[in-house]
């Protein structure tokens, strides 16, 4: 389904100075359905994909990702768009003894993300 650019085009003078991340997705649902509005219908298919193909490739954003975009602004509107907030448990510190565990074990046996910092 084709998003519509009246609507887009409104939110994105909005979100112009309130946010530039909301602001740019907005510019690129409004490109995206330009081509998918251009390249309607059954005789225009293959140009449409080649279209739209190129248009995601310059952006370098997936195909999928622009779905999912117009999925959360559909549903939320412009602000759908943005940084959700975490779920789950709040980080918590570690604890002294658990962490000279950790350290040790990433000396001995070069695990975990710091491994290569401890190699030099």
């Amino acid at each position: 389904m084709i998003l519509n650019l009246e609507k887009l085009r409104k939110d994105s003078k909005e979100f112009r100075k309130k946010d530039a991340e909301i602001f740019m997705r907005i510019n690129i649902l409004l490109e995206y359905s330009k081509i998918e509005m251009k390249y309607s219908g059954e005789i225009n298919k293959n140009s449409k994909q080649l279209h739209i193909s190129a248009f995601l490739k310059s952006m370098e954003i997936a195909d999928r990702t622009i779905q999912r975009w117009k999925k959360d602004y559909r549903e939320r509107g412009p602000d759908g768009l943005g940084k959700l907030k975490a779920t789950g448990r709040p980080p918590v510190a570690i604890r002294p003894r658990i962490r000279k565990v950790i350290t040790a074990y990433r000396k001995m046996y070069r695990w975990g993300s710091e491994a290569t910092c401890l190699r030099n």
